[in-house]
């Protein structure tokens, strides 16, 4: 109750952020994926992050200075190659693009091999899917494992999260799968090498790094949704009917990205 009294709740064309002005991140932010609205053009996407024009003066945000130096990057919750827009006023595309940029959709995830690896390779199987079923339910969010001492960066004290979480439901199935991912390092088969990190944050270190045994890839953070509801708090698809978020069917979901 006391996060749903300061929260905000906002609507954009390609999704929903539910923000938290005192962690200055979303608690989660949902999409419907279908394969018509993905894969977005390259040469359509820029890393201009932006202030959300609709947050009051009284509900700071993050700003890019808050990551300089950190080893942190602004990381997408609902990423900009879900943002294409059906739409064909190109002021509606340029806004749905502009809007995924907004620090309200961004949270902060170690750059070294996180961002641009293992979180990578599970959007893009995420993706994967969505070309593949006619309608997915995407939630993306931060856990903090350490409420009452968090790990902040900026002058702004934007909360770094210790794991990140994506739940996907497929409604037309009444089937599910979730994944929770360790906001550190992570060694895959395509990691070239660790990086130092930056003293101070110890999630960016290279003796943080989390290597499964030797190498890790989607399925070792494969879990239930039920799992996720647990370790947040939060219920999600609460409307649905007669479904079972406690296990989950591999075959249903097979992970193709390596």
């Amino acid at each position: 109750k006391v996060i749903s009294d300061r929260a905000l709740n906002l609507c954009r064309m390609g999704y929903y952020s539910y923000y938290d002005p005192v962690t200055r991140t979303p608690m989660w932010v949902s999409e419907n994926l279908d394969n018509s609205k993905l894969l977005l053009p390259k040469d359509m996407i820029g890393d201009f992050f932006r202030a959300d024009p609709d947050i009051p003066a009284t509900a700071p945000q993050a700003n890019l200075n808050d990551y300089k130096g950190t080893g942190f990057v602004p990381g997408h919750l609902a990423p900009s190659e879900e943002m294409n827009s059906q739409e064909n006023n190109q002021n509606a595309k340029n806004l749905v693009i502009n809007q995924s940029l907004y620090f309200t959709n961004l949270m902060p995830i170690v750059s070294a091999n996180m961002d641009k690896g293992i979180w990578l390779d599970l959007e893009t199987q995420i993706r994967t899917w969505a070309t593949t079923r006619q309608h997915l339910l995407v939630v993306t969010g931060p856990i903090y494992d350490n409420k009452t001492a968090p790990v902040t960066i900026g002058s702004n004290k934007v909360w770094v999260p210790t794991r990140l979480y994506k739940v996907v439901f497929n409604g037309m199935t009444g089937k599910g799968i979730a994944f929770v991912v360790p906001n550190i390092q992570v060694v895959t088969a395509k990691t070239k090498a660790l990086d130092a990190g930056v003293a101070g944050y110890s999630q960016t270190l290279s003796s943080s790094a989390y290597n499964c045994g030797k190498v890790c890839n989607l399925q070792n953070f494969r879990t239930s949704i039920a799992e996720v509801e647990k370790i947040t708090g939060l219920k999600f698809f609460p409307n649905a009917q007669n479904v079972n978020f406690t296990t989950i069917s591999p075959s249903d979901w097979p992970i193709t990205v390596q």
